[in-house]
């Protein structure tokens, strides 16, 4: 983990991996699914941005817990989050829940963006389980991971693969999938969550030499640093992941009054993205 992600070949035995494929086949033919969207919250007010061709459901629903027993299953057992809470102790892992998706095909796509916001909820930690038999590079929905300052990794969604990553700290999208695509999505949570403070306040005037590099780090101040360094191509990803319409361009617009905002507050601290190596030490976990 210490590159922020981890790539299992094999997670599940391929029996188990295939009810649980058809079970999603299966709630998107009942219609069981809904589509995906994007939250938009500005001004206090929620708006949905559809994306296509994207379905999906979680676990908790009692519905799909009665049409889907394997997913279910799936979901009650706690190897994966206990194996996990041994690895990484300072986590302290308690409890998961499960996000099933079912993608049509027709280039629907996943922006930039983060799972979650340690500021938000206590999700830390995403596992995914790809579910494609006859995956070929053709029908790309390949995962796309950006442990910045290190370069992009592109991951093809390959039947029983799992692919484990930090969920507050690894920017990742999805790319244009061009054939059906199966997952389940895992999301596993602390207890209790804090929220870290502003980088404003993590460093002040006449702060020793060193302190600079410290403060570039922190994970909450890398989130922003890799926001603007990735900025235009986050804005292009917003595109493809949504149709053309006046939500969509709400958002692009909000997206880049967040980033006047981060390149302003950064400034103020003296930091650049340039500030950043690739031998800057980054803690994952």
């Amino acid at each position: 983990m210490d590159k922020g992600y981890v790539v299992i070949e094999s997670a599940l035995d391929s029996d188990t991996c295939a009810t649980l494929r058809e079970e999603i086949r299966a709630l998107h033919r009942s219609r069981d699914l809904t589509l995906n969207s994007t939250h938009l919250i500005k001004a206090g007010e929620r708006t949905l941005v559809q994306k296509e061709g994207i379905y999906e459901a979680e676990v908790a629903d009692q519905a799909i817990q009665r049409a889907a027993p394997a997913i279910l299953a799936f979901q009650e057992d706690r190897t994966l989050l206990t194996m996990l809470s041994v690895f990484l102790p300072e986590i302290r892992l308690q409890s998961q829940l499960i996000k099933l998706q079912y993608n049509a095909g027709d280039g629907g796509c996943f922006p930039l963006h983060y799972d979650s916001d340690e500021t938000v909820d206590a999700r830390r930690v995403t596992a995914i389980l790809y579910l494609n038999s006859e995956w070929r590079p053709s029908h790309g929905g390949e995962l796309q991971l950006f442990p910045w300052p290190c370069p992009p990794v592109t991951i093809q969604p390959l039947y029983n693969r799992m692919v484990i990553f930090h969920a507050t700290r690894m920017l990742h999208r999805v790319l244009p999938s061009f054939a059906e695509r199966f997952c389940l999505t895992v999301w596993m949570s602390v207890l209790k969550h804090n929220s870290p403070p502003p980088p404003s306040l993590l460093i002040k005037k006449g702060s020793p030499p060193g302190s600079h590099a410290e403060l570039i780090a922190r994970p909450e101040v890398m989130r922003s640093l890799a926001k603007v360094h990735y900025k235009d191509t986050w804005v292009q990803s917003l595109k493809d992941s949504h149709p053309e319409s006046k939500a969509r361009d709400a958002m692009i617009a909000e997206f880049w009054n967040d980033i006047h905002v981060l390149e302003k507050k950064l400034t103020e601290l003296g930091i650049d993205t340039r500030d950043v190596t690739h031998n800057s030490s980054i803690k994952w976990f």
